[in-house]
């Protein structure tokens, strides 16, 4: 299992092995069915993931990098 990103400005809450912007098109589809997954009603009960998600997605549509 990862503890940590071993790459500059990796995050200290996603510990992926590299960053988003050098995975391939097949492990950033994995990472984001992962995501999803984590965030349906029986895995994430009090919604948080789910509120996380929709701060992501305005940030990304207003074009922040999240």
């Amino acid at each position: 299992m990862i503890k940590r990103g071993n790459y500059d400005g990796a995050s200290r809450f996603a510990y992926f092995d590299k960053p988003t912007t050098e995975m391939n098109l097949v492990e950033c589809r994995e990472l984001l069915d992962h995501i999803l997954q984590r965030a349906m009603p029986s895995e994430d009960p009090d919604g948080r993931m789910f509120r996380s998600l929709e701060i992501a997605e305005q940030n990304c549509k207003e074009g922040f990098s999240i």
